[in-house]
């Protein structure tokens, strides 16, 4: 069902109207990143992994970190923590903030219509908000306090079905 299901899913179980998604890949990400100068980020810990097969090398210090595009992906791409998918949705919610003010910094102001443009243009991202629209929200997001700006991950717990892995949501928690 694509964004439109998951969008029907998270309303019913959020009880929350969503307006708009923006969606993007690997390759997305790593282009935005890119596009904006890179990420700067607080790695937590040493992240080492290596899947030739999957073409992933992730090789990251522990410290603070200015990351390129392919850095970015490594780091929430990561999964090897003592818990699992959580700590990897910690950490994407994590960069997602920051990448979301290194989009809104003063350095990119004055690029911030080149960026929204090339990101809706070059179909970095999927979304059925059109570009004027996704500009108006970058500068409205410029002036709201990161302090305001909230992240959760919904109580549950991660599960192998069929050898895949789910997060299953704890309703009675939620």
């Amino acid at each position: 069902g694509a964004p439109e299901l998951v969008r029907e899913v998270v309303q019913s179980v959020i009880g929350v109207p969503i307006d708009y998604y923006i969606m993007t890949d690997i390759a997305g990400l790593k282009n935005i990143v890119e596009l904006v100068g890179g990420v700067g980020i607080e790695v937590e810990k040493d992240m080492h992994y290596t899947d030739r097969r999957g073409g992933l090398y992730i090789n990251l210090k522990k410290g603070y970190r200015h990351l390129n595009g392919d850095q970015a992906l490594g780091y929430v791409r990561f999964r090897h923590d003592a818990l699992g998918d959580i700590t990897r949705m910690e950490r994407q919610q994590k960069f997602l903030r920051a990448l979301a003010r290194q989009i809104v910094a003063p350095s990119n102001w004055s690029r911030l219509n080149q960026i929204v443009n090339e990101v809706y243009s070059k179909g970095y991202v999927q979304t059925d908000m059109n570009g004027r629209d996704m500009l108006e929200l970058a500068r409205l997001a410029r002036d709201v306090p990161q302090e305001k700006v909230e992240t959760a991950t919904a109580p549950g717990a991660p599960q192998n079905i069929n050898g895949a892995s789910y997060f299953i949501i704890n309703e009675e928690e939620l």
